[in-house]
């Protein structure tokens, strides 16, 4: 059986309505247990009633203790461009590192910077 839950988010406006969203799912197999890790952000216009447009999306699934995991911190807008940005933490067997996804065009995200791993 397949367990799914939203492990985190965060809602962001400006010109868009934007949502940073981790999903996550599991199969419960006591011998290999395995998960699905999933991470997205979607816009749309203020005031729009229609869908969003998924601007990055990450999908990552294996075994339980080998699977990245990316959590979002925050979203904020950054410099005098006040270009959207999520702050994200991304998780590893090796440790973890921040990193930031920004918004480099309409509808369109692009992870621009990680930090170096620490394992603490």
């Amino acid at each position: 059986m397949v367990e799914q839950d939203v492990r985190g988010g965060c809602r962001q406006r400006g010109s868009e309505d934007r949502h940073s969203i981790r999903l996550g799912g599991s199969l419960n197999e006591e011998a290999n247990p395995r998960i699905e890790d999933l991470f997205l952000i979607g816009e749309r216009p203020i005031g729009s009633t229609g869908k969003y447009t998924v601007g990055y999306f990450n999908r990552i699934a294996g075994a339980e203790e080998t699977i990245q995991a990316t959590e979002v911190l925050t979203a904020l807008e950054i410099g005098a461009s006040k270009r959207p940005t999520v702050i994200v933490n991304v998780e590893t067997e090796d440790g973890s590192q921040l990193g930031f996804i920004e918004r480099v065009g309409p509808g369109q995200w692009r992870f621009t910077w990680k930090s170096a791993y620490s394992d603490c």
